[in-house]
């Protein structure tokens, strides 16, 4: 025989099923607790890793420990896989910049990638890429994506300030609305031609970037170019050609860097002589279009 519930009973009962429905509703369920444990402890794990990837492997120079960092699938810049695609970048920079430290600035995860920012200093004391060592200390800022599986740094995207690294080297000057000077009508050019016996091309290459440097943080300084080819004597013949705005910026630039030769104890007539350079200077104004 169905039995009836009184309707305080029914009543009773219906609470009770819509509260344990809204209860289940309302609260994640075991798996989706652990699947969110275990998304929160993989990006902390993340960062862990990349932080000891810097502060423990490259600032202390242990490469040999780069496999348990990157996996064999990551691809560097050049094209090289694995640690080795990724050590290759930093190995010029740390050999340039014997003391270069990495000093992370911030550390961001989600998920799988990890955010960094760092900024890293270091004295240049021997030549990087083109750049001959100049004795300078500088910092760089730079920022990089990684993405990590099973560990393993599998990509990174990185970005760098280039074109403060430049200038603090000297390759570009302070002011870069210079730089738009290329494209001014007129001016006047420098231009020498100097033959360079072979035993003294490494003397003068060092004291060229030194001058070019000086010159490029002048006012009215527009570009600078070189040439160079080698004779059937074994000599390097060079031509340099530097535009300026006019006759002024011209002369203003020769005071400077006589002044910067005086203050340095550098006669530049000796050191032509004692190298046996021989030079023929001139200035030329550009031919205007007819």
């Amino acid at each position: 025989m169905k039995q009836i519930l009184p309707a305080t009973s029914l009543a009773l009962a219906m609470f009770l099923e819509t509260t344990q429905a809204s209860a289940q509703q309302s609260h994640p369920s075991s798996h989706q607790k652990t699947t969110n444990s275990t998304h929160m402890s993989t990006a902390q794990q993340n960062k862990t890793i990349i932080r000891r990837l810097f502060e423990e492997v490259i600032n202390q120079r242990r490469f040999k420990e780069l496999p348990a960092y990157i996996s064999d699938s990551y691809t560097g810049p050049s094209g090289l896989k694995g640690a080795a695609g990724f050590e290759a970048p930093i190995a010029p920079l740390i050999h340039a910049f014997p003391d270069i430290q990495w000093q992370l600035q911030e550390v961001m995860a989600e998920g799988d990638q990890v955010v960094v920012k760092w900024q890293w200093k270091g004295t240049q004391q021997a030549a990087y890429t083109y750049i001959p060592a100049t004795g300078n200390t500088i910092t760089s800022d730079a920022m990089a994506i990684y993405t990590l599986k099973d560990g393993k740094v599998v990509k990174g995207q990185l970005q760098n300030d280039r074109l403060g690294f430049l200038q603090a080297l000297g390759q570009l000057p302070q002011d870069i609305a210079t730089i738009s000077g290329k494209h001014i009508a007129g001016g006047i050019s420098y231009m020498s031609q100097l033959t360079v016996p072979a035993a003294a091309k490494p003397a003068f290459l060092q004291r060229m970037h030194i001058s070019r440097s000086l010159l490029r943080n002048q006012p009215g300084f527009i570009e600078d170019a070189v040439y160079v080819k080698e004779n059937d004597k074994g000599e390097s013949v060079f031509i340099t050609i530097v535009r300026w705005q006019n006759e002024a910026a011209l002369q203003s630039a020769k005071a400077a860097v006589q002044q910067a030769n005086e203050k340095e104890g550098f006669d530049l007539a000796a050191f032509r002589q004692q190298l046996g350079i021989r030079s023929e200077p001139g200035v030329f104004e550009k031919l205007a279009a007819e």
